[in-house]
Parts: C-alpha cells; structure tokens; sequence
C-alpha cells in the first residue's frame, strides 16, 4: 500500500485552448526502492467540483483507496464547472467529450503515468467513461461505468414523457447554483475572471432539457452505442437505479467485460442503504490490476455476470437489506429464459389462458395525473430510495391479478406489456407496473415502464393519436430479476401517469384496454426456471475507508400533500425539503438548503407546476458567497412557461443576477 500525495489543482489543456482543472491523487514513492515512478493513471470526469463538493461525498474516498494501490487517480471537473474554465451550456456536450479524449491523451504522457488510462465514474462520471471511449483515444485501456446510461433522452423522457421532478425541480436548480459558485483560489489569480465569465455565459441545464422534447441531436450527440465501446469494460448497475439499462448496454457490447448487478438505487454498493453492502471497490482494483498492470488474478475466468435476485420485502423503504441471493451468469438475456404470455381477462384476472371471445370485451379506467406517488424516489441524497406500498396508487389504476401461485416464479430480464387501446385524448401515456402481492395484500412494486403513446413509432417524430382509434403498442418496463414466492400473487398496474416523476400528459382522458381474442392483451415475463450452475459470486464487506473530516449533512424529508379548497379544484402536490447541512473540508465550509414541490390539479391535468429553489453559502479563502437559484416552470395545453433565477452575493454585497424566462412550445408530452 502507498501512501498518497495530492495535487489539488492541474491544469490539462484542450484543443481549443480551454484549460480543464483536475485534483490529482500520486502514489508516494519517497524512499521506496523503485525501477519505476510511473503508474496506470485512473480519471473521474464530472461538474461536481473536485476542490470541496465531491470530494465530501464518496468520489474522494474510492480515489484515495485506488490511489493506495498504486493508480494515479484524477478527479476532474467538466469544462465551466468547478475550477476549469470555459462555458457549460449543456450536460455531455460535444465539446466536453472532446475535452475528456484530451484529458486523456494529455494524462498519458506525464511524467508519473505509464501511458495507460481507465476512465470510471459513478452516474455522471459513468456516462462521460462511456461516451469518452466512445472517441476511442488511443491512451484509453479500459472503463468502469457505475450506475451510468449510454442514452440521455431515455433517462430525461422516460417513454417519451418529459422528467418532472428531477431536472426541472431537484437537479436543475441544484446545478445552477453548484456552477455559480467560484472556482478555487489559485496562485495565478485566474479564479476571478473564470468565474465573471461563467456567470455570463452558463445556461441552466433545465432549460436546455426542455427545450429539446423530442429525440433530436441534442440528444444523440449525447449518446453512445454499444459497439462504439471498444476496450474493455466492467459495468456496475443496479436494479432500482436511475439507469436500469446496463444488462441490456451490457450484451450488445462486443468485447472483454463483465457485469455487477444488485439490488441497489443511486448510491455507491459499500455505502447503500438498503443493502446489501459489498467492496466493490476491491473489485474494481481486480479488473484494474488485470488490464493494466497485466497481473493473472483470475478474474478473466470467473463467470461474465454477478447479480443479485430479489424476492418480497414488507415495502418498507427504510429497511436496512433487500432480500435475496446473489448468483452467476454465463450470459444475458439468459438462455434458460423462456416468454411467457399472461393475458388479460374480465374482472381483473391475469393467467395464461388465451382469450376465446371475438366480442369487444374491454375495460375502462379515467386518467388521473396524480398516480404514481408511491413508487421510487431517486436516491441521491435526497431521500427515499426504493417503492412504498403500490396499494394508494393501485386504488387508482386499472388491476389485473393472478391467483395465488403454486410454485415460485422467476421473473429475469426485460418484461413487456402488450396492449390494444383507445382513448379520448390526443395525447395520452400508458404506465405499467407489475408487483408482488403478499398474503396480507400488501403489494411491493417489481418493476415498471411507460409509453407517451404519440412516441409509438418514434421519440424523433412523434404523432398524435386519434381518438377513438385502437392501437397496438408496447410498453417495455425496466430489466429485473426478482423471485415471486409461492403463495403470492402476480399484479400487472395500468395507469396514465407516473407523478411526480413524470410530466402529466394535458388532456382529461377515458382509455380503454382490450382484451379479446382479436384484440389480447398481454404481459409478456421473461420466466428462468432452473439454476445456472455456475459457484456464486463472493465479495468482501465493505472496507472501514476514514470519510472526509467534519462533514455532517442534514438528511432530507419527502412529504406528499392532497391539498383541498373551497374555491379551486383539489391539487397533488410532491414536496421535498433538505433541511441545512454543513460540510467542513479544510478551509471551505459549505451550507446548503434545497426546496422543491410539484404540484398538479387533480381535474385538470394540464395544470402542473414545479418550483425548486437552491441555496448555497461558501466560506472559502475569497470570503463568503452566497447562491440563490429558482426554476418555476407551469405548464398549460400548449406551452411550458418556464423561469430560472440566479442571485449571487460575494461578501454580503451582490455580485450578479441573472433570469431566463421562456415560453416553450410543448411538442406531443
């Protein structure tokens, strides 16, 4: 194990002459008997700011424990963020791709590097190793993705259905405020210019988002294909991730690679909870170990995928494990899986009895904008993390239920929903979710997926529907493996909306599913039966790594409000506050304070608004800043009106302010 010595601000040149700051974690080999001083060099590329924000949070701790173990290990910010220079108007862009290859190159030829790179990340940093790779620079021997997406779009319109909560609301002012803040004091003094001129030319990222509604080279040029990867790759997701599509990322890929899948949501797997915990980081050192230091530690032999199957929990988000039992897999989808139909059927029934009627056997449910409160939350610091008990929204949705099951069913690999529909909207969205009912009848969500039925041909070229006419669509829900145990049910969810985390669609609507021989229905499973053979997985537990000094953050509290009045009609409304925190790193204290509450009118679904606002206040060597951010964006038929404000204090005096007020068509959400 090697000590570490760090240096907190280099600066790595692009091909436009934007310098891009990095904090640099180097083995120390001061006295130590050595035939070389050059290490494999590992690089985490992200906007979250190197010098104080993220290296509270997890990313310093897994570059330190890399760095231990003989890697020089780069946290970077991404161009316009934090310490680096230049403007980010947009989240992945060309341009940041392109500095990242450089940043590689760049890396590769120092004096402390032996000319091979690895990109890793979690989240952010899991997409730019992805999209970075896909440049192919020649330095660049490997990539470690962990809960990271290859496509934008599908992450910011699930199913063709614009994000509420999560950019417009949580994230978006949240990064507004991050990127006003000043980059670190630096013995050159550029500090003060780099950041007047990010203050003038940033754009908020939310904006940009919403702007951009259907699947356009906003978004493409923000995506990778699987056969653009071309080193070798271990990706790390989870199950109830933000980016549920790494398995499928995963068997597209044509070269050396594994997977590691759990149960996890958005948070690293040695500190998630709900577990169960594992060092994942040990594992990353193996693959690392391989194919970079070209050390035979057998993990090249040991079975392609680890994952971990879940069965039923009370639906209790706070517990402290997931149940289940992890295993190995030789490929994905897996070979003994085999599609099974459940078709739809009259009074709520699911089985697999082909539909014999010719008669317009259908069922009817009213759309209401305001389902889908008791699923996830992303969990990213912000609470909740897995599902509630589905029974609230269940009340509200369309149900079709199996009988009590004889023997267990497994359910791995991606579930679809075949459904024949009507509607009376022009725009309308189909929900599904399918979940696991226990004797008592509580019901814990599997899995889920949704379609804007104008996105059925085409996220790039939607159309609207006719109302009245039948259409055959498919909703794909997210990739799972989960065992439903014997004596309980299987219950397939329909609904039109996915509140808060999705835009509700603007027109009232009656939908109507069919469900006869002409037109059946159907739940599509990817049902395993038999076991792999293959020895399970083993991890160690999660090493004891010291965290940042004094950080202590205040945990944040979800509230979901049915609010009633005698003059309007009655409102859902989705309200999330973080309370205070307080991190302490050296010489710069943070405190923050974020707000945020989607609200819909439960008559009238058009009516929908997000307010979010974010507070920051920096203590840092320049004195203190003060950071104010607001994105208030409602919604009516036809339009989006969209606010964002930024006020910014330097000393108790201001410094600058800046608003963006848009009208933005919408465009078939």
């Amino acid at each position: 194990m090697f000590k570490v010595k760090r240096e907190p601000n280099i600066l790595i040149p692009t091909r436009d002459g934007t310098k891009i700051a990095g904090y640099l974690y180097l083995p120390d080999t001061k006295g130590l008997y050595m035939h070389t001083r050059r290490f494999p060099a590992i690089i985490d590329y992200k906007p979250y700011r190197k010098d104080d924000w993220i290296r509270i949070a997890s990313d310093e701790r897994y570059m330190l424990y890399l760095a231990e173990r003989g890697y020089a290990c780069i946290l970077l910010d991404v161009r316009g963020t934090g310490s680096s220079e230049g403007v980010n108007d947009r989240m992945f862009g060309v341009e940041e791709q392109q500095d990242g290859y450089d940043a590689v190159e760049w890396v590769a030829k120092q004096d402390w590097c032996d000319g091979q790179v690895a990109m890793t990340g979690v989240s952010y940093g899991a997409l730019t190793s992805y999209l970075v790779a896909g440049l192919k620079p020649p330095s660049l021997k490997t990539i470690v993705p962990i809960y990271g997406g290859h496509k934008w779009y599908g992450y910011s319109y699930g199913g063709g259905n614009m994000g509420a909560y999560k950019h417009l609301g949580h994230y978006g002012p949240q990064m507004l405020a991050q990127n006003s803040v000043p980059p670190y004091p630096d013995s050159e003094g550029r500090w003060l210019d780099i950041w007047k001129y990010r203050l003038e030319n940033n754009y908020p990222w939310a904006l940009s988002i919403c702007e951009n509604q259907v699947e356009n080279s906003y978004w493409t040029n923000s995506s990778v294909e699987p056969e653009e990867i071309q080193v070798p790759t271990f990706i790390i997701g989870g199950w109830r991730d933000v980016f549920p599509e790494a398995p499928e990322f995963f068997s597209e890929m044509n070269v050396p690679k594994k997977l590691l899948m759990g149960p996890w949501p958005h948070i690293v797997p040695d500190m998630v909870k709900p577990g169960p915990t594992i060092d994942y980081l040990h594992e990353m050192v193996r693959w690392f170990d391989y194919w970079m230091k070209d050390i035979d530690n057998g993990i090249m032999d040991e079975p392609q995928i680890a994952m971990y199957t879940q069965t039923y929990d009370v639906p209790d988000p706070n517990r402290d494990n997931i149940s289940g039992e992890w295993r190995s897999e030789a490929e994905w989808p897996l070979k003994r899986t085999e599609e099974k139909n459940y078709y739809l059927h009259p009074k709520g029934k699911l089985n697999q009895k082909t539909p014999v009627s010719n008669e317009s056997d259908h069922d009817f449910f009213e759309y209401n904008p305001s389902v889908g409160t008791m699923s996830m939350f992303v969990k990213a610091g912000s609470g909740l993390s897995i599902p509630m008990d589905q029974r609230l929204d269940e009340a509200l949705s369309l149900n079709y239920t199996t009988d009590v099951l004889g023997r267990n069913l497994e359910i791995t690999g991606n579930v679809k929903v075949k459904l024949h529909v009507s509607s009376t909207a022009k725009i309308v969205s189909l929900v599904a979710r399918i979940s696991d009912i226990a004797p008592d009848g509580a019901s814990n969500m599997i899995t889920r997926g949704t379609l804007n039925i104008t996105h059925r041909e085409s996220h790039s070229s939607p159309s609207y529907i006719t109302p009245g006419k039948i259409y055959e669509v498919t909703v794909e829900l997210d990739s799972t493996s989960y065992l439903v145990k014997r004596g309980h049910k299987l219950r397939l969810s329909l609904s039109g909306a996915d509140f808060p985390h999705l835009w509700p669609t603007p027109y009232n609507a009656t939908n109507t599913i069919y469900r006869n021989k002409i037109y059946p229905s159907t739940l599509i499973l990817p049902v395993v039966k038999g076991k792999s053979g293959l020895p399970k997985p083993k991890f160690k537990p999660p090493p004891q790594i010291p965290s940042i000094p004094a950080s202590k953050i205040t945990s944040g509290v979800w509230n979901i409000q049915k609010e009633l009045s005698r003059t309007s009609p009655p409102r859902t409304s989705v309200v999330y506050s973080s309370g205070i925190g307080i991190n302490t790193d050296v010489n710069t204290n943070i405190e923050f304070d974020n707000y945020m509450k989607v609200s819909t009118s439960d008559a009238d679904p058009s009516d929908v608004f997000v307010d979010g606002k974010s507070y920051r206040i920096y203590l840092s060597p320049i004195g203190k800043v003060e950071v104010s951010t607001r994105h208030f964006v409602q919604s009516t038929v036809d339009v989006f009106h969209f606010t964002a404000k930024l006020d910014v204090f330097l000393n108790d005096q201001k410094f600058f302010k800046k608003t963006w007020v848009k009208t933005i068509p919408r465009n078939h959400c």
